[in-house]
């Protein structure tokens, strides 16, 4: 059986109808599977026909008994979806998966990935295929680099013995070493992804499809255009989806909002189909009113501290929040001054 699956937290749950939808229009039968991150069994919607959600209940006897404390929203969906693919793999009959983030829209059928596995069992998509003109100023190599040069929204999985081994490192090292924290060289799962290349050569492969992920930081290297009938297609092949990363309602026509005006500006002018796909887009995202928070992460405060960063960290490294060690001062003094620096700014 093949299944798709998506890891979101109940304040991204809304994307999940807008990734079910573009996925049954674009011909894509197959059962989506959903892990709330943040939420038990009977807090999640009902299932529906092809839609199935599991809660963290499920799953939690696996896993690390702080890690919704220690890990930020981001952090752990992107921690659990190793944990999500063997569950379809050793519980729900799937012999072939491919796990898609939530901010995806999907126009093509995924038969060409079903497939392409030929002798291995892990595909993974790069975000870039060939370097950018240097001093391109809308992408750098440095920020690839910096964030992992593979995509961690698009992986496609069959099931054995070799995705067991891969499965069995991932969910040993997603969960201890994912956290997002770039001054120390880590972007949750990116940075740890190009491991299994060197670990399991024989089992994983690139996925050099010019169709798949295509987004603002490959888009100087896709030649994008929208066909006679309303398909897009990237050269002589269709575009199966883009990865609109940082879209947000609240900004129509803006193709992320992490980037600065300037970097959105030249992005549509280097690549001017891209405002009709994100109009596409906006229209699906509003449909599933996708930018309705699902509610604050219930996992924000431990032992009625409130959980930054720093405090995250140091619930990792000392298994608690002790306010008798000159630590837990330290932080809370490193914390005090950031606010008072802010207003002071304001």
């Amino acid at each position: 059986m093949k299944s798709f699956g998506t890891v979101v937290t109940l304040s991204h749950l809304n994307y999940v109808g807008s990734l079910f939808e573009s996925l049954r229009s674009s011909g894509n039968n197959e059962r989506m599977f959903v892990l709330v991150a943040d939420a038990n069994q009977d807090e999640l919607p009902p299932d529906s026909e092809g839609l199935v959600y599991f809660g963290f209940d499920r799953i939690e006897s696996q896993l690390p008994p702080l890690l919704r404390y220690y890990y930020d929203p981001f952090e752990l969906s992107n921690s659990l979806k190793p944990y999500l693919i063997g569950e379809l793999f050793a519980h729900f009959g799937a012999t072939h998966v491919i796990y898609l983030d939530s901010d995806l829209l999907i126009t093509g059928s995924f038969a060409r990935v079903w497939e392409g596995f030929g002798s291995t069992s892990l595909l993974v998509s790069p975000h870039q295929f060939g370097p950018p003109a240097l001093g391109n100023g809308l992408i750098s190599e440095v920020n690839v680099a910096d964030m992992g040069f593979l995509n961690g929204g698009f992986a496609a999985w069959r099931g054995g013995a070799a995705a067991d081994r891969m499965l069995s490192w991932m969910r040993t090292r997603f969960v201890v070493q994912g956290f997002c924290d770039r001054q120390h060289g880590m972007f949750v799962d990116q940075k740890l992804l190009p491991l299994l290349l060197q670990y399991f050569p024989d089992d994983v492969r690139i996925l050099r499809d010019p169709g798949i992920n295509i987004a603002f930081w490959n888009a100087y290297e896709r030649n994008v255009h929208q066909a006679a009938d309303g398909r897009w297609r990237v050269g002589d092949s269709d575009v199966l989806f883009f990865h609109l990363s940082g879209y947000r309602l609240k900004c129509p026509g803006v193709p992320c909002t992490y980037l600065e005006p300037a970097t959105n500006e030249g992005l549509l002018r280097q690549s001017p189909w891209m405002k009709e796909v994100l109009a596409q887009y906006h229209e699906v995202l509003q449909r599933h009113q996708s930018d309705n928070n699902g509610g604050a992460y219930k996992f924000d405060r431990y032992k009625g501290v409130k959980l930054t960063q720093e405090f995250r960290r140091l619930l990792f490294t000392k298994g608690d929040l002790d306010r008798r060690t000159f630590a837990f001062w330290r932080v809370w003094a490193r914390e005090f001054l950031r606010v008072v620096k802010r207003r002071l700014l304001r």
